[in-house]
């Protein structure tokens, strides 16, 4: 199912990938897939879909939120920045609460995720 849904993302089917993630986001080796190799992959549209993985995933550690972290801070793609913020903001921040608030203000000047970030802006 992960290759399904690495290929869907790469093709922009999110509709796929928003139906599909919840199967896999909580199996550890899809989890450890994400931190170890999806944030860091060279498609951007898979460095989302990590970052899609690990906000809806129960299973995240210290290290998964600092690979976030750098992310939210670095990555040349506004929606996994986004994503990244979504995905701390749902594992509590890390220790990072003022830049992910500042990221999820941004976000809600985008209108495919205005709502998302507003719901975690809420919490």
């Amino acid at each position: 199912m992960r290759e399904k849904l690495i290929e869907a993302a790469k093709e922009e089917n999110w509709g796929f990938v928003d139906a599909n993630l919840p199967k896999i986001c909580n199996n550890p080796s899809s989890v450890a897939w994400a931190e170890n190799m999806g944030l860091n992959e060279e498609n951007k549209h898979v460095r989302d879909l990590a970052a899609s993985l690990l906000e809806k995933t129960k299973i995240l550690n210290a290290r998964t939120e600092e690979k976030l972290y750098i992310r939210m801070t670095t990555d040349s793609h506004h929606p996994v920045r986004f994503r990244s913020a979504f995905a701390l903001r749902g594992h509590n921040y890390g220790k990072h609460q003022q830049e992910v608030t500042k990221v999820l203000q941004q976000a809600t000047k985008d209108p495919d995720i205005k709502k998302i970030a507003e719901n975690y802006l809420k919490k």
